[in-house]
């Protein structure tokens, strides 16, 4: 499944390209919500 380009460019609207991938940037920030949503439905899965 792609993402869509109307999505990304929400997400690096108004970003400094540069710290995109920077630590902390855009892609540690999807890093860390991508883990945390699979943690959760995970542990809902779990929980059932």
């Amino acid at each position: 499944m792609a993402i869509e380009k109307d999505l990304l460019d929400q997400l690096l609207l108004g970003r400094d390209p540069a710290e995109v991938f920077a630590k902390n940037g855009l892609v540690d920030e999807l890093k860390k919500a991508l883990s945390e949503r699979i943690l959760n439905a995970e542990l809902d899965a779990h929980l059932q």
